[in-house]
C-alpha cells in the first residue's frame, strides 16, 4: 500500500458480496422447496460457495455473504409468498425479493463494517445470521402477502417443558458450538471461506443424522446448527473452551424458550447464536469487572516459577491465561513472559512447544517504557508470533523508538521520523492498520530508516497507530516474515481484528 493512497471501499467486493448473498438465499429457497431439509439445505449451499471462494483463491471471504444468504433462505416457503404453490411465477418473484433484501442488506452491513466495525458486531458468532433474520423481518414488514401468517403461536405453548427435550436441546447445542469451534480452530491460518466450510460441514451432520432422532430430530438438528454458528466467534469475544460452552448452552437455553416465536422466519438459529455469544460476552466483561477489585494471585509465584517441564493441559492453559490477566489487572509488572516456555494458547488448546533458534536470541528492549495499552499490545505481538516490532513515540515534533523486539542495531540508531512527515498525516486519516507489502517497504522512507537485513526479513509491514485527542501518539511498526500467504493473511487479519477492540478502544476511530 501506498502512502499516498487514500481509504477507500472495494466497490467489486461490494459487488460480490451482494451476488454471493443473493446466490446463496434464492438457491436455499429452492432446496427447502423441493423438500430438502431446511438445515440441510443451507449447509449445502454453504460448502459449494464456499469451496467456490476457496478455488478462486478469493481473500474477501465472499462466502460469509453466501452463508447469511443461505441463512435467509431457510425461511419457510409459505411465509415468502402466503401460498401453497411453490413453482409459479408469483412465488418465484417474491423470492426474488426477499434474496434482493437480504443482498442489500449483507452489502451495507460490510460497507457500515468497514468504516465502523464494531456496528454490526464483527467478531461475534451468530452475526450472519442476525443480518439474515433482520432482512426477513423487513422482508415480511414490507411485502407480507397474507394475513394467515402468523409469526409467534401462544396457543399451544406447553406450560411446563419437558426436562428431558430440553437437556437433549442443550446437550445439541453446547455440542454443535465445541465442535465447530475445534474444527475452525483447527483451520486456524486459513481465512474465514474456511470456516464456512467447517460449519456447513457441522450442519450436515445435523441435518442428515441428528434429524433422524424421533420425534425430537428436528429440533435437535437446529438446536446443533444454532450452536455451531457459536463457533465462529472470534477468539477476543470468547477467549477460552468454557466460554464457547457456555454460549452454547445459552443458544439451547433461547432456542428452547423462542420455540414459539418467529415460526419459520430464516436467521432466526443464526440469531438466537448471536444473543448468546452476545450475553457470554458480556458476562466475561462483568466477571473481569468483579476480578479487578477482588481478585488475589500469587504474585511472587508466577514471576519465579519454573514450568518448562510441567504437562501443558487444557486445564493448565485456561489457569495460566487467567492468572497472568489477574495478575496484570492486579498491578502487577514486569512478569518475565519472555523467560516462560509456555507455548501460544489459542481459546485455551494445547500446542506442543519447540524451542528455535530464533527464540533463543530474542532481544526485546523498552517494555517498561510502555503504559498499560502499549503493553497489552507488544503482549499480543509476541504471543502471536511476531518475531520483530519496533514503537515510536512522538518527542519534541520527533518519533523515537522506545520499544522494540528483535530489531538491528543500525534500525535502532537510524529509525526516527519528524512529526510533519506525510506518513503522520496519513495515519492520521486512516486510523487504522496500514499496509505494505515489500514493493511498499522500497519506497525511500524506509529504505533510509531500516536496515537492509530488517527489510530482507520481512514481507509484511503493519502499521498500527496510536491517536488521542486528535494527534498521534505512537506507532507499532511490526514486521512479518516470509510466509505463505493464506497463512500471512490470517495473522494479518487476526492483528487488525486486536486492534479494532482492543487498541483503539475508547479512542477516537
Amino acid at each position: 500500500m501506498d502512502t499516498g493512497s487514500e481509504k477507500k471501499i472495494n466497490w467489486i467486493s461490494i459487488l460480490n458480496y451482494f451476488v454471493f448473498s443473493f446466490v446463496g438465499c434464492i438457491s436455499t429457497i429452492y432446496c427447502v422447496v423441493i423438500k430438502c431439509n431446511s438445515v440441510v439445505a443451507s449447509s449445502i449451499v454453504a460448502i459449494i460457495l464456499s469451496v467456490l471462494a476457496i478455488t478462486i483463491q478469493d481473500k474477501y471471504n465472499f462466502s460469509l455473504a453466501g452463508f447469511a444468504g443461505s441463512f435467509a433462505g431457510m425461511t419457510t416457503p409459505f411465509l415468502i409468498a402466503g401460498m401453497q404453490n411453490n413453482y409459479g411465477i408469483q412465488f418465484f418473484i417474491c423470492s426474488l425479493l426477499l434474496s434482493l433484501t437480504v443482498a442489500f442488506l449483507y452489502s451495507f452491513s460490510e460497507i457500515i463494517t468497514f468504516y465502523y466495525p464494531k456496528v454490526f458486531f464483527d467478531g461475534f458468532g451468530g452475526r450472519l445470521g442476525f443480518i439474515a433474520f433482520i432482512s426477513v423481518l423487513i422482508y415480511l414488514l414490507l411485502f407480507r402477502h397474507s394475513n394467515d401468517i402468523k409469526l409467534f403461536r401462544f396457543d399451544n405453548v406447553p406450560l411446563i417443558f419437558s426436562p428431558i427435550k430440553v437437556f437433549l436441546i442443550l446437550a445439541a447445542s453446547s455440542g454443535g458450538a465445541m465442535v465447530s469451534m475445534e474444527v475452525i480452530q483447527a483451520m486456524a491460518a486459513l481465512n474465514g471461506n474456511y470456516k464456512v466450510l467447517s460449519v456447513a460441514l457441522a450442519g450436515i451432520i445435523g441435518g442428515v443424522l441428528i434429524e433422524r432422532i424421533p420425534e425430537l430430530g428436528h429440533d435437535l438438528a437446529c438446536a446443533w446448527y444454532a450452536g455451531a454458528f457459536v463457533g465462529m466467534s472470534s477468539y477476543f469475544i470468547l477467549m477460552l473452551k468454557r466460554h464457547f460452552f457456555f454460549a452454547g448452552l445459552f443458544c439451547g437455553i433461547f432456542y428452547a424458550l423462542g420455540e414459539y416465536l418467529f415460526i419459520g422466519v430464516g436467521g432466526k438459529l443464526g440469531f438466537i447464536s448471536f444473543i448468546s455469544v452476545l450475553v457470554m460476552s458480556r458476562i466475561n466483561m462483568l466477571i473481569s469487572y468483579i476480578k479487578q477489585h477482588s481478585a488475589s494471585v500469587d504474585i511472587e509465584q508466577l514471576s519465579s516459577g519454573d514450568i518448562s517441564n510441567m504437562s501443558v493441559n487444557d486445564d493448565f492453559a485456561q489457569r495460566l491465561v487467567e492468572s497472568l490477566m489477574q495478575a496484570k489487572e492486579n498491578g502487577a509488572e514486569n512478569i518475565p513472559l519472555e523467560n516462560m516456555e509456555i507455548g501460544n494458547f489459542v481459546i485455551g488448546e494445547k500446542e506442543e512447544y519447540v524451542a528455535s533458534s530464533e527464540d533463543e536470541n530474542i532481544n526485546q528492549s523498552g517494555y517498561e517504557n510502555l503504559d498499560e495499552m502499549e503493553k497489552n499490545c507488544a503482549d499480543f505481538l509476541n504471543e502471536s508470533g511476531a518475531l520483530r516490532w519496533l514503537y515510536v513515540q512522538e518527542m519534541m515534533e520527533y518519533f523515537t523508538i522506545t520499544a522494540y523486539r528483535n530489531i538491528s542495531m543500525e534500525t535502532f540508531n537510524t529509525f526516527n521520523f519528524p512529526y510533519t512527515t506525510s506518513l503522520v498525516a496519513k495515519l492520521l486519516s486512516e486510523k487504522r492498520v496500514v499496509g505494505f507489502t515489500q514493493n511498499g517497504i522500497k519506497q525511500s522512507f524506509f529504505q533510509s530508516r531500516i536496515s537492509e537485513s530488517d527489510r530482507n526479513n520481512c514481507s509484511y509491514l503493519a502499521l498500527l497507530p496510536k491517536i488521542s485527542g486528535g494527534k498521534l501518539k505512537g506507532v507499532f511498526f511490526v514486521f512479518y516474515e516470509n510466509k505463505d500467504n493464506a497463512s500471512l493473511m490470517e495473522q494479518i487479519d487476526l492483528l487488525k481484528q486486536y486492534y479494532q477492540y482492543s487498541f483503539t478502544e475508547g479512542e477516537e476511530k
